[in-house]
């Protein structure tokens, strides 16, 4: 059940930080976009 558990928090915390690094890569594209145009 713990074993389940911690498994569940690991791939939780992967998808944050997916989303995190998702969002940074955007908003620097946009960031470079509106500098460059």
């Amino acid at each position: 059940m713990s074993a389940h558990k911690s498994v569940d928090r690991k791939m939780s915390v992967y998808l944050i930080a997916t989303l995190i690094i998702c969002i940074d890569i955007g908003l620097m594209a946009w960031v470079l976009g509106s500098y460059i145009y």
